[in-house]
């Protein structure tokens, strides 16, 4: 889970002394008015996923709207097929609502198309991919880790066998219901009772969910800040792989800047070594680079930038960690004021300065907000590189990657 934390800048321009290289007048293609704000879509009311929902390898487009489940499906040139609604169910005027029902895009029956779930007061429910930019019918697949009994849910493979996971978070407790593989999951499983949620003296715990061995299994960071001064700790228990986890270890990596949790913003490969690394955003991007078995080396400066010391803000500028070149390295892409700026992650753990800027488009000097107007980096075209698409005030909006510059 993502800790949100407002850093205390003036919001100004993004600096661009540093920037290297000259992108494309307005590189951003309109698609389709469809999903965005002036066809009444909220950040606040209907989450949007970009993810793959036919197979072919191209991020599709899901939205849960007013009236239910809309797709618009790639169409491998960097726009997409016409959007229709596939599902009277899952949406606001069925009672879905955000912060209090999740609803993920996510494969549960190991088929690489990605299905529906959604949790809420009531159970689980499901609807599967077939396969054509829709849905087959909504399945109450469980009632144990609703809504009401799980103050966390998320959902990652851990065990390894392409199914995504449901992991439900209580009272000190992390329980795991393996997907069976039918659009269902199986009894809820005690995992661990080492982290606190929530405890009487104030300490609060941050959970990320991802492989960070490089096993294809996803191991559980819990990241502990205390509000009585006492420092940060990082525990990780590392997936067995049938389901259970090994003891609970120090992970290592402590950020001990008075004021801000350990939680990582960001967790993926930045040295292409196959281990996950931890990307901390604060002054500057700080890095702790994976030692393989769950623990990690301390946080040191990645790149002197996409930090409140050159003007990005949370709350106010996007930040993502995302192979954009296919070397097998991370890279960081930021939507800044007057654009989108870009990173290449290095061989020893830190990220290639000065930054690019790689478009104009998508940014806050054009109008796009956090909470109204997300934007994803994903593969759209099917190359295998990340591409750009965004829901701005006009509709939907893509821009693809060629080489780290988007048009």
């Amino acid at each position: 889970m993502k800790i949100l934390r407002v850093a205390m800048v003036t919001v100004a321009a993004v600096v661009a002394t540093t920037v290297v290289g000259v992108s494309p007048a307005h590189a951003q293609q309109f698609i389709m008015r469809d999903f965005g704000t002036d066809q009444g879509w909220q950040g606040d009311r209907h989450p949007r996923f970009v993810v793959d929902v036919t197979g072919d390898r191209r991020a599709d487009v899901v939205g849960f709207g007013e009236t239910g489940v809309h797709t618009a499906v790639a169409t491998g040139d960097g726009s997409y097929a016409p959007s229709f609604q596939v599902s009277n169910d899952f949406g606001y005027n069925t009672g879905w609502r955000v912060g209090q029902h999740d609803r993920f895009v996510t494969d549960i029956n190991g088929d690489a198309h990605a299905d529906i779930v959604g949790i809420r007061q009531t159970g689980v429910f499901t609807a599967l991919s077939i396969g054509v930019g829709s849905f087959g019918r909504l399945s109450k697949v469980s009632t144990g880790p609703n809504s009401c009994v799980c103050r966390i849910r998320q959902m990652a493979d851990a065990n390894g066998d392409g199914r995504s996971d449901l992991f439900c978070i209580r009272d000190g407790q992390i329980l795991l219901a393996l997907a069976r593989g039918d659009g269902g999951f199986g009894t809820p499983i005690l995992v661990t009772t080492v982290f606190p949620v929530l405890d009487s003296q104030g300490n609060t715990t941050a959970f990320t969910i991802v492989d960070v061995t490089g096993d294809g299994r996803a191991d559980i960071l819990g990241t502990i800040s205390s509000s009585n001064g006492a420092p940060p700790v990082l525990l990780t228990l590392t997936s067995r792989g049938d389901g259970t986890y090994n003891a609970e270890q120090d992970g290592g990596a402590v950020w001990t800047v008075s004021g801000h949790t350990v939680a990582p913003d960001q967790v993926g490969d930045v040295d292409g070594d196959g281990l996950a690394d931890l990307v901390m955003f604060h002054n500057f991007t700080w890095v702790a680079r994976g030692l393989g078995n769950g623990t990690f080396a301390s946080f040191r400066v990645g790149i002197e930038d996409f930090g409140s010391d050159m003007g990005w803000v949370v709350g106010a500028h996007l930040r993502f960690l995302v192979d954009l070149n296919g070397d097998g390295r991370k890279d960081i892409i930021g939507f800044g004021n007057p654009g989108v700026f870009t990173a290449a992650g290095r061989t020893n753990g830190m990220f290639e300065a000065p930054v690019k800027f790689a478009s104009r488009d998508f940014c806050r000097d054009q109008g796009w907000e956090v909470v109204n107007h997300p934007r994803f980096v994903a593969d759209i075209t099917g190359d295998g590189i990340p591409d750009i698409v965004g829901f701005g005030i006009a509709g939907l909006y893509t821009a693809v990657n060629r080489g780290g510059i988007f048009s």
